[in-house]
C-alpha cells in the first residue's frame, strides 16, 4: 500500500461546501447528494490529485527502469487513463505505451494487447473492461489506481495480474491508503480503502501497509 500526502485530501466539510455552499440554510438536501459529494470527493482525491498521480508514475517509472518491467496501470474513469498516459509520454522515453478502454474496438484492444505482451519494459493504462476475460500473463507488477470498495472489481482486477507463466507464481500489485479518516462516514475515499484492505485479509494476501490511518 501506497501513502499519498494527506494534504492532498479533502476533509468532509470542504466537500460539502464545495457541492453545497448554501447547505447550512437547509442541511436536508444532503440526503439527495450523496452522488455528487462523492463524485467531487473522487475527482480531487484520485483522478486530480498530484501527488497520489506523481507517486503512481514514480514507481511504474522506478519498476521500468530498473527491472525492465511490464506494468499494468489499472483505472476507473478514462479521464484518469487520459492524463496519466499524457503525463508519461511527456517524458519521451524510449519505454513503450499503451492505453486501452472499453470503448475501443475488439481488434484494436487485441493488437495493443499483443504489442504490450511482446513489449519490455512496456507500461499499459487501462480503464475498467480489463478486468474480465483477459488472460495476460506478461503482466510484471500491477499498480490499482482507480480506488473503489466492490470486492468483485478488486478481485477481477488483481486476477488478470494473476496469469501464472512459468516463471513467475506471484505478482507485485500497490494500492493506496486514500482519505483522511475512515470512521467518518462520509470520507468515501477512506471508507473504500479499508473496504479494500478488509477484501485482501480475506484472501489472505500478503498486505505491506504503512501506519493508517
Amino acid at each position: 500500500m501506497l501513502a499519498p500526502d494527506k494534504t492532498a485530501y479533502l476533509d468532509y466539510p470542504t466537500v460539502r461546501r464545495a457541492v453545497l455552499q448554501n447547505w447550512v440554510g437547509n442541511p436536508r438536501q444532503l440526503a439527495t447528494m450523496g452522488g455528487k459529494l462523492y463524485d467531487y470527493a473522487y475527482t480531487h482525491g484520485v483522478i486530480q490529485n498530484t501527488a497520489r498521480n506523481q507517486l503512481i508514475l514514480n514507481t511504474a517509472w522506478h519498476h521500468l527502469r530498473r527491472y525492465g518491467d511490464r506494468v499494468l496501470v489499472l483505472l476507473a474513469r478514462r479521464s484518469h487513463a487520459d492524463l496519466l498516459y499524457r503525463w508519461f509520454t511527456a517524458r519521451r522515453s524510449d519505454i513503450a505505451v499503451f492505453q486501452l478502454d472499453g470503448e475501443d474496438p475488439g481488434p484494436t484492444r487485441e493488437a495493443t494487447l499483443q504489442q504490450f505482451r511482446t513489449s519490455s519494459p512496456a507500461i499499459l493504462f487501462a480503464t475498467p473492461f480489463f478486468r474480465e476475460g483477459q488472460d495476460v500473463p506478461e503482466i510484471d507488477v500491477g499498480i490499482l489506481a482507480g480506488g473503489g470498495k466492490s470486492e468483485t472489481d478488486v478481485l477481477q482486477g488483481i486476477g488478470r495480474m494473476l496469469r501464472r507463466r512459468p516463471d513467475k507464481e506471484e505478482v507485485l500489485i500497490y494500492d493506496f491508503t486514500d482519505g483522511l479518516d475512515p470512521d467518518e462516514p462520509k470520507d468515501y475515499l477512506a471508507r473504500h480503502t479499508r473496504e479494500r484492505l478488509d477484501t485482501y485479509a480475506r484472501q489472505g494476501f500478503a498486505v505491506e501497509c504503512p501506519a493508517w490511518p
